[in-house]
């Protein structure tokens, strides 16, 4: 999925609006300024000052963006078949608050309502056919929408993701669930059965029943 910096030019053109505002204040109030006893070189030094500081700040946020982002992600290792219903690495609470952040910033303060959330559960190659790259940075975002990685839904629940999740969005806090399988795995009756009784579990834990 590929991600759109909204919160770059939004306020790359805050700024500069601003900074035209206030250049044109100045120029219409310049001389009761200077007849109060300050300078017009004074002025403009501090107005120049303070915009160049805000647009340096506007210019370096997506390069702090990225290596922000590849502080979060690791490297998924795979687990042996003996090891097939335990749960692998999930999104942590740290990792889904460095979300959280990311998204604020993109979207505002109410990203809330503009952002869907989906968790996707299943296998780590079937995750990666649909969502490359999910089971290592753990979710993706772009065109308001989230993907997170939930694990294998034949695991147990994982609580440290659900709460997460809850303190992400409480009012709801998935807008759906996502199980791709393959043809074989949509034959497996017994293993669906395991899944689909993992996530009404994992329901319960969160205490909101998401539509798959």
């Amino acid at each position: 999925m590929h991600t759109q910096r909204y919160g770059f030019w939004g306020y790359l053109i805050l700024i500069i609006g601003l900074a035209g505002i206030c250049a044109l204040l100045i120029i219409i109030n310049q001389d009761v300024l200077i007849k109060s006893g300050v300078s017009a070189r004074l002025i403009w030094g501090i107005w120049a000052g303070l915009f160049s500081l805000f647009l340096l700040g506007v210019v370096c946020s997506p390069f702090w963006w990225i290596r922000k982002q590849r502080k979060a992600q690791f490297i998924y290792r795979p687990k042996n078949s003996a090891e097939n219903d335990q749960p692998v690495s999930s999104p942590s609470e740290d990792i889904l608050t460095d979300l959280s952040s990311n998204i604020r910033l993109r979207y505002g303060p109410f990203w809330r309502r503009k952002v869907r959330l989906l968790l996707v559960t299943g296998e780590p190659e079937e995750a990666e056919a649909i969502a490359p790259g999910l089971t290592g940075q753990h979710w993706l975002e772009g065109d308001h929408t989230v993907l997170i990685y939930g694990g294998r839904p034949t695991a147990e629940p994982d609580v440290t993701l659900l709460t997460a999740l809850k303190k992400l969005r409480r009012s709801r806090p998935l807008d759906g669930i996502i199980w791709p399988l393959t043809e074989e795995q949509s034959r497996q009756t017994a293993q669906l059965d395991k899944g689909w009784r993992e996530l009404i579990n994992g329901g319960k834990r969160l205490g909101f029943q998401a539509p798959l």
